[in-house]
């Protein structure tokens, strides 16, 4: 830009007349002005806000929030409560982990050389709960007594007595097991004193002179679905890991297929606190520092969703498990048929319209479904009064059916449709 004193320069529509750059004596003075303005103004706009803020004038005569953080109480004058900042300058998890820390243990069993050819990582709810066998559960490796390491968990003192929870997953098929805890340098040698295949829990007793830390048990139904749980066990024997997530839903069935039959978990807690290979038996904490869930499985498909048994349940049967009382298995409904998805093959053999519904290729004789007329090659397109379009419907539609309830069915059979009734039996009865 030229300097040059009178010259205009034109842009767009603004017009500037440049000056020789000269010193201005009054520059110092004409600025104090603007400066005082603007710092009054800053303290004027500040103190209304304070002012605004203490009289509610924005929010009105709310309620005073309290937020329940472990064993304290935070009061929140009309803010939202950020929980998980909360959390970590609080160090309420810090807390929690730290109190139930020495309560929490590592489960080994282990069998003989002998037994090893039949590993419970061949039975598919393993892998589903496993995923694999960590490095320190190769056939190589063995314990003192040289047995072999079949597989680890976690689980939890509830009694300073002794008495542990755990899922019956996890020490399942062992010929021994040892419990190992914090503090101590050589593992205990724990007796199963109750277990049930049904409902994946057992209750193992090691004995000692001294009482056990131990971790009260809360009421899973008092929770809510995006609490906070902090979920403690051995994972891939990283031991003692601390994960923290929210409960991500309630109320969940899952049914996972093995050797013995069908686990059916009726009314699991979903999470997402991260629950990985040795988790299960570990407890699902609140931030009361309490077990409202133990922790069971994991889908291998969809990282970040875990499952735990609610305390709801526990609590029922911790009776009998602690005096080894054989616990009746819950009734398992089912109409004893096995079937197949229509395919087009299916519909030029059975002269099909469509492919809605499913073919029976097995009845079991004398099964609800024998006694109600149901006959190979048959289509069932309705199950009490719904339709029908996949096996896995079907499936879940009997399962959902109370046992002893007479439920109508129509099936397709030689190009007619005919109306039956089945009774919904109780498998566990056969």
């Amino acid at each position: 830009m030229d300097n040059r004193q009178g010259e205009y320069y034109r842009s767009t529509d603004i017009v500037i007349r440049t000056e020789p750059n000269r010193p201005n004596k009054n520059n110092k003075k004409s600025f104090m002005p603007h400066v005082l303005a603007f710092l009054l103004g800053t303290v004027v706009i500040f103190g209304c806000v304070y002012l605004a803020d203490r009289m509610n004038l924005f929010t009105g005569n709310q309620p005073v929030t309290h937020v329940q953080m472990g064993n304290a109480t935070t009061t929140v004058d009309n803010t939202i409560v950020h929980a998980t900042d909360r959390l970590i300058q609080s160090g309420t998890i810090a807390d929690i982990a730290s109190q139930a820390n020495p309560a929490v243990v590592l489960i080994e069993t282990f069998v003989s050389q002998g037994n090893r050819g039949s590993t419970r990582f061949d039975d598919p709810i393993f892998r589903f709960f496993f995923e694999d066998p960590s490095p320190r559960e190769q056939p190589n490796q063995q314990d003192r007594n040289n047995m072999i390491r079949q597989g680890a968990g976690s689980g939890f003192f509830y009694k300073d007595s002794g008495y542990i929870l755990t899922n019956q997953h996890v020490i399942a098929g062992a010929e021994e097991v040892q419990v190992v805890v914090e503090g101590y340098s050589t593992p205990f040698k724990a007796t199963v004193v109750g277990e049930s295949y049904d409902y994946d829990l057992a209750v193992l007793k090691v004995d000692h002179d001294e009482p056990f830390p131990t971790i009260p048990i809360g009421d899973s139904e008092q929770e809510a679905v995006g609490n906070w749980v902090i979920a403690i066990g051995n994972p891939k024997d990283f031991e003692h890991t601390v994960t923290v997530g929210v409960i991500s839903a309630k109320g969940r069935p899952l049914t996972i297929p093995d050797q013995q039959g069908q686990r059916r978990y009726e009314d699991l807690l979903q999470t997402d606190a991260s629950i990985n290979p040795g988790n299960s038996g570990g407890p699902l904490l609140n931030l009361n520092g309490e077990v409202i869930g133990i922790n069971t499985a994991i889908s291998v498909e969809a990282r970040g969703i875990g499952f735990a048994i609610p305390t709801s349940t526990v609590v029922q049967l911790l009776s009998n498990l602690e005096s080894g009382t054989e616990i009746p298995r819950r009734p398992d409904p089912f109409i004893g048929v096995g079937t197949q998805n229509i395919d087009q093959n299916w519909m030029n053999d059975l002269k099909l319209e469509d492919a809605n519904g499913v073919v029976i290729v097995e009845v079991q004789r004398n099964s609800p479904a024998f006694e109600a007329g149901i006959r190979p090659y048959d289509v069932i397109i309705e199950f009490n009064g719904e339709k029908v379009s996949s096996s896995m419907e079907l499936t879940e539609k009997v399962r959902s059916t109370p046992v002893g309830e007479k439920v109508p069915v129509s099936v397709i059979r030689s190009g007619s449709v005919i109306e039956l009734t089945v009774e919904i039996g109780n498998r566990n009865e056969n």
